[in-house]
């Protein structure tokens, strides 16, 4: 069940990690993990360059 604090508005930072691991195996499924997981990573860290989520997620 995704977060009821903002009802009618989707945010990554919203989902709790149940939420955030089932939104990536759905996407897995379309080929579109690594963009989302990008876009989380972004989001947390408050990155603005365009790639330095691919740069942290290639580190690991």
């Amino acid at each position: 069940m995704l977060n009821q604090k903002n009802i009618g508005t989707f945010s990554l930072k919203n989902l709790s990690m149940r939420e955030f691991e089932a939104l990536l195996i759905i996407l897995k499924n379309e080929g579109k993990e690594l963009p989302v997981i990008k876009t989380a990573i972004d989001t947390k860290f408050e990155h603005t360059s365009r790639t330095k989520g691919y740069d942290y997620i290639n580190n690991l």
